[in-house]
């Protein structure tokens, strides 16, 4: 669903076809920060990234993304 590493965190399409709609939250990632996902028809819908400490993250994705402060 999400590698975190030095550059940031990039969403993966790592999901089962099993799994068309559903979220998750809490996932951990590098930095201290967690990550909540929810996903509709197999496509990740809407993410939310909660930091422990104020700071900048850069985010990863496939496609274009809204970021909202």
């Amino acid at each position: 669903m999400l590698k975190s590493h030095e550059d940031g965190i990039c969403f993966l399409p790592a999901l089962p076809k099993q799994w068309a709609n559903g979220f998750i939250k809490g996932i951990s990632a590098r930095g201290g920060y967690t990550v909540d996902i929810e996903w509709k028809n197999g496509l990740m819908e809407n993410a939310v990234i909660h930091e422990k400490a104020s700071g900048s993250c850069n985010i990863i994705t496939a496609k274009k993304i809204k970021i909202i402060h």
